[in-house]
């Protein structure tokens, strides 16, 4: 079956997701959600075949057991709030980054920590400067606003999933 309605509950659902990052969360482009599938379990997809792009299609085939909503174009729009064009939205869990996690591998590590940041854009430029300085971690204290937020995995250009990250 195939989603044509944007009034659909599950399409309601993921767009709730973007304002309210609970226990979820949602990732667009194929060059973020293959970011996010190594450290993130995935919940779900949701497909605009018509759209996919190379990348997107290796990424629906290998997760066969991942439940997956093919949507329409029309549908899609409203899913890819970045105009995205590659055909495929993903539901993540979200985790928890305590400080306790971080491991280091000397005894005087480099870390970026950031406090009470508003504009998510701004976190996603520090997640990518963090790792183009080779950092050993960001720490986030205080936030403002959930890690997880869209604009931040934009602004990160995904990297928000591969650098070392607590949240305190």
């Amino acid at each position: 079956m195939v989603i044509s309605s944007r009034q659909n509950h599950r399409i309601k659902h993921v767009n709730r997701l973007r304002e309210e990052q609970v226990d979820q969360f949602v990732v667009e482009g194929a060059k973020e959600i293959n970011q996010a599938l190594q450290r993130f379990k995935i919940e779900e997809f949701y497909c605009c075949p018509q759209l996919f792009s190379e990348e997107s299609k290796k990424i629906v085939d290998s997760y066969q057991d991942v439940p997956r909503y093919e949507v329409t174009s029309y549908v899609y729009q409203r899913l890819a709030v970045r105009g995205n064009r590659e055909g495929l939205v993903a539901i993540f869990s979200c985790r928890q980054f305590p400080l306790s996690e971080l491991k280091f591998t000397t005894d005087t590590p480099l870390l970026v920590i950031c406090q009470e940041l508003q504009k998510p854009g701004n976190l996603g430029a520090i997640i990518r400067t963090t790792l183009a300085v080779d950092a050993d971690a960001l720490i986030v204290v205080d936030q403002k606003m959930s890690i997880y937020n869209a604009n931040v995995i934009r602004a990160s250009l995904g990297y928000l999933f591969k650098v070392p990250l607590a949240v305190a």
